[in-house]
């Protein structure tokens, strides 16, 4: 993954219009990937919100640089 500051995580998201899964992305001496349970959108209402506080949370943890 591009980064132009590789000593800081990486943050992505995977849909396939249905479901959604995030990615973070370590680089320290050798790669780590942490990936998040599967948010199935269709599945039951509640998981749109979860998956937006999800969203939310990246924003402010790289808006504020906690990370």
């Amino acid at each position: 993954m591009a980064n132009p500051q590789p000593k800081q995580p990486s943050f992505g998201m995977v849909t396939n219009g249905d479901d959604i899964l995030f990615v973070k992305l370590v680089q320290k001496s050798q790669r780590n990937y942490a990936l998040s349970r599967v948010f199935a959108l269709f599945t039951s209402s509640r998981e749109i919100y979860s998956a937006l506080q999800v969203l939310k949370r990246i924003g402010q943890v790289i808006r504020n640089g906690l990370i």
